[in-house]
């Protein structure tokens, strides 16, 4: 069995309510492999929907939690509620065709980020009087749009959508992204969002047990490209790296502007664009959606 080691983490949370008795068991499992997501209920730890609390008579499951830990890939966490009444009616079940993604909810939320810029908005330099750099640069504030997509979804189908997530973590869309719910689409060209957090657990409610998911998606209008000044504090002659020499002829101090092969000073601005962000294929990560 993949399970390594099961730890029933002693802090269980008993509390008493006109609706009844509920208490909170947790639990530490680690197993051998990123992919061993059945282990964690060969451990024992993720009871069913009605299961029999292990030393009170009158309690019994009325749900469950597991989920893996970020910072710590091969353990997960699991929860479960014990209480003196068990409500199946639950979570909405799946759709008929087993496997298939529902619950989908996309929400859209702004976050700010500050970036050292060297170039105003119409791509010309800032400089002092002296045509120099200031030092440290100047800063802008960037709001980018942030985008969270939850969904539900059952072991069957998330057996696509696991493999999608270990591709497509860190890394922005290769090719145009629709999202589509109740009718209301969006379109995200490619190379224009990034899928920053992908975070999923079982959960347990009545009788009905599933997996969900949350993505966490950052939005660049201008695309994922680091698009650089050209500028800096040597020039290539014959191939070789020279110091460019002020009017003094000593060696420059700051960066100047440099010409777009890199050979001699420029009056004018160049920049140089680098694609560094890899790309996904996201497709998976919402197979199945309705």
């Amino acid at each position: 069995m993949a399970v390594v080691t099961c730890y029933h983490i002693p802090n269980d949370e008993r509390s008493t309510a006109e609706s009844g008795v509920t208490e909170v068991w947790n639990y530490l499992v680690s197993v051998s492999a990123i992919t061993d997501t059945a282990s964690v209920a060969e451990a024992g730890v993720a009871y069913a929907f009605g299961a029999d609390h292990p030393t009170d008579a009158a309690l019994s499951v009325t749900a469950s939690r597991t989920s893996r830990k970020q910072d710590e890939p091969l353990v997960w966490e699991v929860q479960v509620t014990f209480g003196t009444t068990a409500d199946d009616t639950g979570a909405t079940p799946p759709p008929d065709a087993e496997g298939e993604i529902w619950g989908v909810r996309i929400s859209f939320s702004g976050v700010a980020v500050n970036e050292t810029v060297n170039a105003d908005r119409d791509d010309f330099p800032i400089l002092n009087s002296a045509l120099q750099f200031f030092d440290p640069g100047p800063e802008k504030t960037y709001y980018y749009e942030q985008m969270t997509v939850s969904c539900r979804c059952t072991e069957t189908g998330m057996a696509d959508v696991f493999a999608a997530i270990q591709t497509a973590r860190g890394k922005v869309n290769a090719a145009d992204v629709t999202l589509t719910v109740n009718g209301l689409s969006r379109v995200f060209e490619a190379e224009k969002i990034k899928l920053v957090t992908a975070d999923y657990n079982t959960t347990t409610e009545g009788a009905l047990t599933y997996w969900e998911i949350n993505y966490t998606f950052v939005y660049r209008d201008k695309g994922w490209t680091l698009h650089l000044l050209n500028h800096g504090m040597y020039k290539r002659v014959g191939g070789v790296l020279e110091n460019i020499k002020d009017k003094y002829g000593n060696d420059v101090s700051a960066p100047v502007l440099l010409t777009a092969d890199g050979t001699a000073e420029s009056e004018t601005a160049t920049f140089m664009d680098y694609d560094i962000e890899e790309t996904a294929d996201f497709t998976g990560l919402f197979s199945g959606m309705p």
